[in-house]
C-alpha cells in the first residue's frame, strides 16, 4: 500500500496503490472521518488504485499517483513485501520523499 497526503484548503488528498478486493479498512476509516466532519474541517479526500496484489502494477500505481495526481509526500504501507521496495524505489526515482 502506498498512502500519501496533499493538503488544500478544501480538502485533505489521500491517494492509495493498494490490493482492494475484500474490505478496505482504511477506506472505511476515510469514510468514518468524513462523517464526522473531516480533519480540521476539511473532507478527506480517499483516491484509490487497485494494484491487484502485483509489484508491476504498483510501480504502475505510483507513477500515477506522482504523475496524474501530483502527490508531494508519500507513505509506504507493510505487508506487500515485493511491491514495497520497488514502490519506494519508483517514489525515489521520481522525486518523492
Amino acid at each position: 500500500m502506498v498512502v500519501s497526503f496533499a493538503t488544500t484548503a478544501q480538502a485533505v488528498d489521500c491517494p492509495t496503490a493498494q490490493q482492494l478486493n475484500g474490505s478496505n479498512g482504511f477506506g472505511q476509516s476515510v469514510a468514518m472521518i468524513n462523517d464526522q466532519g473531516g480533519v480540521n474541517g476539511r473532507k478527506i479526500n480517499f483516491i484509490s488504485y487497485d494494484d491487484a496484489y502485483s509489484p508491476p502494477k504498483t510501480v504502475e500505481m505510483v507513477r500515477k499517483l506522482v504523475e496524474e495526481d501530483q502527490v508531494g509526500i508519500a507513505r509506504q504501507g507493510q505487508g506487500e513485501v515485493q511491491a514495497a521496495p520497488l514502490a519506494a524505489r519508483q517514489l525515489a526515482d521520481l522525486g518523492v520523499p
